[in-house]
């Protein structure tokens, strides 16, 4: 059976959680994979705390507390989904990564829902570097290699090879990653940026 998987950055907004909920029935998601999802004083996620949810960050849903204002959940895994299975595989999750089994009567496969950090001029260090050795590790030597693997998310990447305007360090150690491992991308030209705030336009919210 096809599953449908919806990708949104919230941006650690309350009103975007509650804005994509009142979407689910044109939407019609079996999966949803959040970036930057804004988190209650409970620990929990703005507005869809109801639902099926797995991250790294959480325990039993939630995050333990205290919670300090404006804290954000970097990734999130959401099941819509009833006849589906989903299991955290931690040895491939962490702040930024939420690597999960999705499974069926009929299929597996491997969702890594991942938040690559913005490349910053005061932080030369190559920040995506960890979580490529932890990618790497997935797709090269564990017990999962052989399933197909989705990556996907808010990579902050910015590069020519997905049709993006400008490249950054992210996108250039991203792009030799893929080359690497002969990965496909699975963005198209014709959708156009996924990134639009006023003249800023950018591609980089990736499915590898």
């Amino acid at each position: 059976m096809p599953v449908n998987v919806v990708q949104l950055n919230l941006g650690n907004c309350r009103d975007e959680a509650g804005l994509l909920l009142g979407r689910f029935n044109d939407l019609k998601p079996d999966i949803v994979l959040l970036q930057d999802a804004h988190l209650t004083r409970e620990g929990k996620i703005s507005r869809l705390s109801s639902l099926d949810i797995f991250s790294s960050q959480l325990v039993n849903g939630s995050l333990p507390p205290p919670v300090p204002a404006h804290t954000g959940l970097n990734t999130a895994t959401i099941i819509i989904n009833p006849h589906l299975t989903c299991d955290l595989l931690p040895d491939f999750s962490n702040e930024d990564m939420t690597c999960t089994l999705i499974s069926s009567n009929s299929f597996k496969f491997i969702i890594l829902n991942v938040y690559f950090r913005p490349t910053r001029s005061d932080l030369p260090d190559r920040v995506i570097d960890p979580h490529l050795t932890v990618i790497r590790q997935l797709v090269e030597g564990s017990i999962y290699q052989h399933l197909p693997i989705i990556i996907t998310g808010d990579m902050n990447a910015r590069h020519g090879v997905w049709h993006d305007h400008d490249t950054n360090q992210n996108g250039n150690l991203l792009s030799e990653f893929v080359v690497d491992f002969q990965l496909n991308i699975a963005n198209l030209r014709d959708v156009g940026p996924t990134f639009v705030r006023g003249n800023d336009r950018s591609t980089i919210d990736l499915t590898i």
